[in-house]
């Protein structure tokens, strides 16, 4: 096994491990006073892991800065 596909094993248990906690979060909220209703601060919760689960997939903040500016160039270029 390369150490390239070391890593991408372990990033990609680290995103399950993340992805399931939060989905943990979630339905235990559902169940804690009162039932049904989910507390704010578990919605917040889980939505802070699942984004810390896509960062540790990698998204790429880079590349979507970069196509960003280039549609707002091309928008202002239609315009003028």
């Amino acid at each position: 096994m390369t150490n390239e596909s070391k890593f991408n094993l372990a990033r990609e248990i680290r995103f399950y491990i993340l992805f399931l906690l939060a989905s943990f979060l979630l339905i235990t909220g559902l169940y804690m006073e009162p039932p049904g209703e989910i507390s704010h601060s578990v919605l917040i919760a889980a939505g802070v892991l699942v984004t810390v689960a896509a960062c540790v997939v990698g998204v790429d903040v880079k590349g979507i800065i970069r196509e960003y500016r280039l549609t707002k160039k091309e928008l202002l270029n239609e315009e003028s």
